[in-house]
């Protein structure tokens, strides 16, 4: 059921799950190494902006029913996530995020360029990412045979508080941004 603590510490053995359409509100959030904290599909936690987490969590998030030469947006619900390990099938020139410093038109850029970006490359706390669905997907046949969704994990810190990404409004007025956090956001606080 909803469950809500003033804080939780996680010993290495621990294993907690916040199960699919339930919520987790909590203060601060310790999670010893080999401790495992996992937040289902559609489970959120809820936390004030001043609780402070450590160690790893991971988050499970689905997208909709996807092809192999389809893309889909992604952003990053905790610290420290690669983009390649979150989907390694994916051809590495795949990952894009979008640049609007590139002229009036802005456009997307390759994330991992080189053979070191594979090992380095981590989300950016609210940045927005087109990733290509891995190679070895759902072929498309026709309309009657659905896709496969792509079974999104993340794991690193769990992010909270205020999170600020830097946005160039000069160029095109447009950017591409995802939700930092492992709960939903509020859409009119983020427009105000």
């Amino acid at each position: 059921s909803d469950v809500t603590i003033a804080s939780m510490t996680l010993g290495a053995a621990a294993n907690v799950t916040v199960n699919q359409n339930k919520t987790l509100n909590v203060g601060n959030i310790a999670i010893a190494e080999g401790g495992n904290l996992t937040i289902a599909q559609n489970a959120d936690v809820l936390q004030p902006p001043t609780a402070v987490n450590t160690g790893k969590a991971t988050v499970k998030v689905n997208s909709s029913n996807l092809f192999r030469q389809d893309y889909t947006l992604w952003s990053s619900p905790v610290a420290g996530q690669n983009l390649r390990n979150f989907s390694p099938q994916t051809r590495y020139n795949r990952f894009s995020s979008y640049d609007t410093a590139l002229g009036t038109a802005g456009d997307y850029v390759q994330e991992i360029v080189t053979t070191a970006d594979m090992n380095t490359k981590t989300f950016v706390n609210a940045k927005g990412y087109m990733i290509r669905m891995p190679n070895n997907w759902t072929e498309f046949v026709n309309a009657s045979i659905p896709g496969t969704p792509y079974l999104g994990q993340f794991t690193g810190t769990l992010n909270n508080g205020n999170v600020s990404i830097p946005l160039s409004l000069a160029n095109t007025k447009l950017n591409l941004l995802g939700n930092p956090y492992p709960s939903p956001i509020s859409i009119s606080a983020f427009f105000a």
